[in-house]
């Protein structure tokens, strides 16, 4: 019975510790955060911590079946408890991965697009005519803009979705388009290329690092998956061993 109590303390403790931590939080809205949520929500419906005092106090009056018995659904909730950890980290892992394909996907496109800019931009300086050029310039420098504006929506996409590899590459690609646009309207067009290629460059980079951050998260999605496998086979040798001991007495 006191060891039953003193687990209720413990859970009693957990549940405070959650609740205050949510209360630090709450206009947090990640996954993180959610989980906390779905926890903290988890032990107040269930009541698993009253459910562990009845069990000390049936177990002090001597109610050995209703005590086992509650013993079973305590058992369960833990392990509920427990999946609810697990399998959340497992569906993240799966989910991050899902959003960093789709904003990796974006960048080939955008880089052809400032690829063919920049060819325009250098066959722009060899234009004879100064309206002819001047008005090339200004169409190139439209062209800029638009493309800096998607680039800009990609860099905010991944600071939302908290995809922490490609964000400070792709704002700073959108700096450079923002500057060869300024240089394309000062008739400038070789300042204008090089700042163009440094954004191509620049968007590279972040097509790299978009790549290896969702390798890490395959990687990382393939380990919780063995792990939880592992998990479950850890569990049916004390259950199997169980059986075997019943059946030799």
């Amino acid at each position: 019975g006191d060891r039953q109590r003193q687990a209720a303390k413990r859970l009693d403790q957990l549940q405070s510790d959650v609740t205050e931590t949510l209360k630090t939080r709450p206009d947090d809205a990640t996954t993180e955060a959610q989980l906390l949520q779905d926890v903290s929500d988890a032990m107040r419906e269930e009541a698993t911590a009253e459910r562990m005092r009845e069990t000390a106090r049936q177990i002090q009056q001597n109610n050995v079946g209703a005590a086992a018995e509650n013993q079973q659904q305590l058992l369960k909730q833990l392990q509920e408890l427990k999946d609810t950890f697990e399998n959340r980290r497992e569906t993240d892992t799966a989910a991050l991965i899902k959003k960093i394909k789709k904003e990796e996907e974006q960048l080939p496109t955008l880089k052809e697009q400032q690829q063919e800019l920049l060819k325009k931009v250098q066959q722009a300086e060899n234009i004879a005519d100064p309206e002819q050029r001047q008005a090339e310039l200004k169409k190139l420098k439209q062209e800029q803009k638009q493309l800096q504006d998607e680039v800009e929506k990609l860099s905010r996409r991944l600071r939302r979705l908290q995809i922490r590899r490609g964000r400070e590459s792709t704002a700073r690609a959108a700096q450079r388009q923002q500057k060869a646009a300024e240089q394309l309207d000062q008739d400038d067009p070789i300042a204008a290329a090089e700042q163009a290629q440094e954004a191509l460059d620049d968007l590279e980079q972040a097509q790299r690092e978009l790549a290896e951050q969702r390798r890490e998260a395959e990687e990382r999605l393939a380990q919780e998956q063995l792990e939880k496998i592992a998990d479950q086979l850890r569990a049916m040798i004390p259950r199997q061993q169980g059986v075997i001991d019943e059946t030799q007495r």
